[in-house]
């Protein structure tokens, strides 16, 4: 695994972690700090786009072709389960 890889990999942890639906404690710190929900939020929003940015620019992955491939795969798995032919 290269040096890109593993940076890219801890980039997407941290995104993950920054989506605000699980960090109580770090939210609330911030919340306290900026004294609002939707600037809190906002920071949130904010760090987790910098770490999802930061992924796919170090792991060399273009986000538009990887997400349209997976909603092709996606949508060919729901008509092969509803055997739907078009």
């Amino acid at each position: 695994m290269t040096v890109n890889r593993k940076i890219a990999t801890i980039c997407l942890i941290l995104a993950t972690w920054a989506n605000p639906f699980g960090f109580d404690v770090a939210f609330a710190t911030i919340l306290n700090w900026t004294g609002d929900y939707w600037t809190t939020t906002l920071i949130f929003y904010c760090l987790s786009a910098l770490f999802f940015g930061l992924f796919f620019y170090l792991s060399n992955v273009n986000p538009l072709n990887y997400f349209t491939g997976e909603i092709k795969k996606t949508l060919l798995m729901v008509k092969s389960f509803f055997n739907i032919t078009l």
